[in-house]
């Protein structure tokens, strides 16, 4: 089960790449830079303790296989790997996750957008606010956010972009 999740993640990253997915956006969070690095510790390891198995233990040749085969995954994953924030544009509802944060806004009720490098922030017309934080934005990853989300909206909103 393990083996097609890591398949699927990898051909999800390999479709964004090439553009494939025009209602979703891509942004840097803090965890990144730690995802890709675990991708290829445990990947490494994997590598390693499967083909000690494939040497040593002949009963377990598939097991062994298996563990080999999810390091190399694992390693591709790390290759491949794409930022973990996403905003995605789906039944007329703006979709924002980065970690274990996800908010869903209704795209005719955001009035405000302030966008900084560590946080994003929609307001809507009753000003609630919804946050996404712990980000790592660059100056051109908000320029880009702030273009996809002016492209995807019907009515047009503020959007403030504040630099650190």
């Amino acid at each position: 089960m393990w083996t097609l999740f890591m398949v699927f993640s990898i051909y999800e990253s390999v479709m964004y790449r090439k553009g494939k997915y025009h209602h979703t956006i891509r942004f840097f969070t803090n965890n990144d830079a730690y995802h890709k690095t675990y991708s290829f510790i445990i990947g490494f390891v994997a590598i390693i303790g499967g083909f000690c198995m494939l040497l040593f233990l002949k009963e377990d040749f598939i097991f062994s296989s298996l563990i080999l085969l999810n390091g190399v995954l694992l390693i591709v994953s790390g290759v491949f790997s794409i930022p973990n924030g996403i905003i995605l544009i789906k039944n007329k509802e703006l979709i924002v996750m980065s970690g274990h944060q996800k908010n869903t806004i209704a795209m005719d009720t955001i009035q405000e957008i302030h966008l900084t490098n560590d946080h994003i922030v929609f307001i809507d017309h009753a000003f609630k606010n919804y946050h996404n934080d712990h980000l790592k934005l660059q100056s051109l990853d908000l320029t880009k956010i702030a273009t996809f989300i002016k492209s995807q909206l019907d009515t047009p909103v503020k959007i403030l972009i504040k630099e650190a």
